[in-house]
């Protein structure tokens, strides 16, 4: 299970949302973060919870592990698929919303209503943390399912994309301290930028500033 190496504000989000949501799902571009941030946030509550599971396969696998007595958290990554909607993937979970909905229900007690600023106390029941593809969620046909699209958290909206701090110390996690001021000029990358300092591992300064300036043969790559 994968942690960011720092909290952002995109992660710090999503952390306080999920306190009073069961399904929260991380929409954002390729190489933008998304899987990284739900990973993040249920290892962040893995002191509190149970279990964290990797949903495979489908809401079959939820059906499957889902236990009444343990407090989970499900994690569905690229859902529906990446380049193109899967629509036979959507509409298995169209099949089975109705009893997703009854497994992720929150329960929030009166007492812990008066202190809802302390989000992990109002977490009684499992969560499902989803990360897909922007394209893939502004799809209409993924739009009609309310279960899914209930709370969205895009990663590289205005109000929740990596701020220059951020991927400063981004950078210097990845040990590019020696050419934060030439990365930080390249332009137009803002989404790509988490996955660019991943793939800028063992590669020499010129390997790196060639990433950054042309990365789109890297990214399709992937």
């Amino acid at each position: 299970m994968m942690k960011l190496l720092f909290e952002t504000r995109a992660a710090k989000c999503i952390l306080t949302s999920v306190a009073s949501n069961d399904c929260i799902i991380v929409t954002g571009s390729s190489g933008c973060g998304k899987s990284s941030n739900i990973h993040h946030v249920a290892c962040t509550y893995v002191k509190h919870l149970d279990e964290i599971i990797p949903v495979l396969t489908g809401p079959s696998d939820i059906i499957h592990y889902k236990h009444e007595n343990i407090q989970q958290v499900f994690i569905v990554d690229d859902i529906c698929g990446k380049e193109t909607i899967n629509k036979q993937t959507l509409q298995v979970w169209r099949d089975y919303s109705d009893k997703m909905i009854r497994i992720f229900k929150t329960v929030i007690t009166e007492e812990q209503n008066k202190n809802n600023n302390d989000t992990v106390s109002n977490i009684t029941r499992s969560k499902l943390l989803i990360s897909c593809r922007l394209h893939i969620y502004k799809e209409l046909q993924f739009q009609l399912d309310n279960f899914l699209t209930t709370k969205e958290c895009n990663i590289v909206s205005p109000d929740l994309c990596l701020l220059q701090k951020e991927k400063r110390q981004m950078a210097k996690m990845y040990h590019l301290d020696d050419m934060i001021d030439e990365i930080m000029e390249v332009e137009g990358n803002v989404h790509y930028f988490p996955l660019l300092c991943k793939l800028s591992k063992d590669k020499n300064s010129e390997g790196v500033l060639k990433l950054f300036t042309a990365p789109e043969d890297s990214i399709k790559r992937i």
